[in-house]
C-alpha cells in the first residue's frame, strides 16, 4: 500500500526512474507495472490534469526541518513546501469521500481525521514556524483510488490546527515516558 502512495510521490520528486530501479517488484516477468502501480500511474496521471493541484504540489519537495517541541525533538519530510504560502502533502488514499466510525467519540470522521493527517500537518506547521518565524496554512492535495480517480485539494482550518496541537502536546510526556520505560503501556486487549 505504501510502496504504491511512494510511486506517486517519485513521480512528483522527478526520481521515478530511481524508484522503478530500486523496486523492481513494481514489475511484471513481462516488464510491465503490476496492476496497483498502473494504478498509481493513472492516479498520478490524472493529478497532472488539473492546475490547481499541480499548483499545490509545485514546491520545493521533500523539505527537512527539524524542531524541539513539547520536550521531544521532531523531523519532519514535507511533500511540496511553498516557503512563503503553504505546506502540502500529498496523501494516496482508497476514497476521498469515506467516513469512518470512531466508537469512543460516537461519530464519523473524514479521512483526514481518521488517519491522524490533521496531527501531521499541525506538526509540519510548527516545525516551519520555529525554523522560520511563518505560520504557514496547511493543505492535504489529495488523489484516491477509484476506477476514474478523484482528487481534492484541502485546507485544514487554523482551528483544527490548533485542536490538534493541543492533543499532542498533551499526549507527548506519555509517550516519552513509555520510550523510556517508565511507564507501562495500556494493553488494548483487541489485537
Amino acid at each position: 500500500e505504501m510502496l504504491m502512495g511512494s510511486y506517486i510521490d517519485a513521480a512528483y520528486e522527478g526520481t521515478l526512474v530511481y524508484f522503478k530501479d530500486e523496486h523492481p517488484e513494481i514489475f511484471l516477468k513481462s516488464g510491465e507495472l503490476k496492476a496497483d502501480f498502473v494504478k498509481a500511474k493513472e492516479a498520478y496521471d490524472r493529478t497532472q490534469q488539473d492546475k490547481l493541484f499541480k499548483l499545490y504540489m509545485s514546491g520545493e519537495k521533500q523539505v527537512i526541518m527539524t524542531a524541539e517541541l513539547f520536550g521531544a525533538q521532531w523531523k519532519i519530510k514535507m511533500d511540496s513546501y511553498h516557503s512563503d504560502k503553504c505546506i502540502a502533502d500529498l496523501k494516496y488514499i482508497k476514497d476521498i469521500h469515506e467516513r469512518f466510525w470512531i466508537k469512543d467519540l460516537g461519530y464519523f470522521v473524514n479521512f483526514i481525521e481518521n488517519w491522524g493527517y490533521d496531527f501531521q500537518l499541525a506538526i509540519y506547521q510548527l516545525v516551519v514556524e520555529k525554523n522560520t518565524g511563518y505560520k504557514l496554512p496547511g493543505y492535504i492535495a489529495a488523489v484516491d483510488k477509484k476506477k476514474t480517480p478523484e482528487i481534492e485539494v484541502i485546507q485544514i482550518e487554523q482551528e483544527e490546527l490548533d485542536r490538534a496541537l493541543i492533543g499532542i502536546e498533551n499526549n507527548v510526556q506519555r509517550i516519552l515516558s513509555l520510550k523510556q520505560g517508565l511507564l507501562e503501556p495500556d494493553r488494548c486487549n483487541k489485537c
